[in-house]
């Protein structure tokens, strides 16, 4: 699984699905990051990375599946070093009761997924469960579908899928290896989106180019390739 990492310039809605074009599903740097930056409202130039690059990440897997206690696990040991990573003093995980309230909430949604299993973000808000939105804020608003608030992700040229954002949710549900979670189409680039609209245009499966139709049964085609997938 590849991650996105952003370079924000350019401002964009956060509720609508966007297309963009360019390499940024292939440039993978060798960089590693301490902590993947939320979705904020500017980003032209993107790039891709493993999660493994992610500290953030490996402490989360190391956390759920090996049981160290945070505060012994790479992340944790790292934030102690604001100054060496230029960080944020008024970020949360950057001070000792922040870390503490935070890494409970992370126990307390790990728990919740082991013993309920993964809930959409309407679950949540119809049945008032603040576990799987205490590292989303705006989901209690009424302001937008609670769809709009499940973990994003974005959509390669070949149909590779990018985490984007949700990452609290995203990596616990990776490290209790959860087989499926309702995710949202938060940017896909352009060489997919053309691959869906051809889809799209055709009456049965023979009618798209072969470089499409291997594409036919990817999550992403299910709204469009609405014919039987059968070729006769």
């Amino acid at each position: 699984m590849m991650t996105r990492q952003f370079s924000y310039q350019k401002e964009a809605n956060l509720d609508l699905t966007h297309i963009i074009g360019g390499d940024w599903d292939r440039v993978v740097p060798n960089a590693e990051v301490l902590f993947l930056n939320s979705v904020e409202q500017k980003f032209d130039r993107r790039r891709i990375m493993p999660l493994s690059n992610c500290c953030f990440y490996r402490s989360v897997v190391n956390h759920i599946r090996n049981g160290k206690p945070w505060e012994e696990t790479e992340f944790n040991e790292l934030l102690t070093d604001a100054d060496r990573f230029q960080l944020d003093r008024e970020w949360e995980y950057n001070n000792e009761n922040g870390r503490e309230w935070r890494f409970d909430q992370l126990d307390r949604l790990a728990c919740s997924m082991r013993e309920d299993g993964y809930k959409t973000q309407r679950e949540c808000r119809e049945a008032d469960i603040s576990g799987h939105d205490k590292f989303n804020p705006s989901l209690r608003s009424s302001e937008f579908p609670p769809e709009s608030h499940e973990v994003a992700i974005n959509i390669g040229r070949d149909g590779k899928l990018i985490l984007d954002e949700g990452r609290h949710r995203f990596m616990i549900a990776r490290a209790l290896e959860l087989d499926s979670i309702p995710v949202r189409v938060f940017v896909r680039h352009e060489q997919w989106q053309q691959k869906r609209s051809e889809a799209a245009r055709a009456a049965h499966p023979s009618e798209v180019s072969k470089d499409v139709r291997c594409y036919l049964s990817h999550p992403d085609m299910s709204d469009v390739a609405n014919f039987d997938m059968r070729i006769d």
